[in-house]
């Protein structure tokens, strides 16, 4: 992302040739190898495009932050982590950078996402964090309802998360929560363990369950494990500037 919010990508189809299906579009209208930085035609600002101001990427599916706080996503419409409802795409697939549109009388600003296997999180101006995707493993703290096979295909307010959020991060089943005091919280499933940073095992996995012992984290970073999605670690940044690591070794 450039600093007049025009966009770039390259890469290829997917991280690993042997996972066809996790091949998905980078927002040049095809599912294509890209060996060089080329501008997504759909954000550059000199041809009056929407510029962006930031980007997360998850294993096939991507979201941009536009200046303006509104969403757009691309990628794989698997288990509705897209947020554009269950008719979007053509056998999976979304092209193009398409808008989100988030239901209710006030719009929210968003302001950060993150994108992981098969859900998204939002984060809004006023500290409110909206998901779509996969909801079956806990990782979307919401009342809301889910569809039958527990997917929320369109953006919902994450009610069960009863703090002001400055940060979020996604992984393969789980979600993080930064709050402004710098506490953390998690909820979902991990994979190598079933009570992650010591969390009761009789506690929802849908709460959200504030990790003991972390304190003014300003950031957190997950890495996934892309062909089984078996294995993920998290890493906490601290604002002294100290780093907590937790995860598969």
């Amino acid at each position: 992302m450039t600093g007049d919010g025009s966009v770039y990508a390259w890469g290829m189809k997917s991280g690993d040739s042997r996972q066809p299906q996790h091949y998905c579009s980078m927002g040049f209208g095809e599912v294509a190898i890209m060996l060089k930085p080329t501008p997504i035609p759909s954000f550059c600002p000199g041809l009056g495009r929407t510029p962006i101001r930031c980007v997360a990427a998850g294993v096939s599916h991507t979201l941009f932050i536009s200046v303006f706080h509104e969403v757009y996503a691309v990628g794989r419409t698997h288990s509705g982590k897209l947020g554009l409802g269950q008719t979007s795409g053509c056998d999976g697939q979304v092209l193009e950078p398409t808008k989100v549109k988030f239901q209710g009388v006030h719009i929210p600003r968003i302001i950060a996402a993150s994108a992981a296997v098969e859900h998204s999180l939002f984060l809004c101006a006023s500290g409110k964090v909206w998901g779509c995707g996969q909801a079956k493993f806990g990782q979307l703290p919401t009342s809301h309802a889910c569809t039958t096979n527990q997917c929320v295909w369109t953006p919902v307010p994450l009610d069960r998360l009863h703090t002001f959020c400055t940060g979020v991060a996604a992984g393969i089943s789980m979600s993080f929560f930064v709050g402004e005091c710098g506490e953390v919280y998690m909820s979902g499933s991990a994979r190598m363990t079933h009570n992650p940073f010591h969390r009761p095992t009789d506690h929802n996995i849908a709460t959200p369950f504030r990790i003991p012992d972390l304190r003014q984290v300003e950031q957190v970073s997950v890495s996934m494990e892309l062909c089984k999605h078996q294995w993920e670690h998290a890493i906490f940044v601290c604002q002294d500037v100290s780093l907590y690591a937790w995860g598969h070794l």
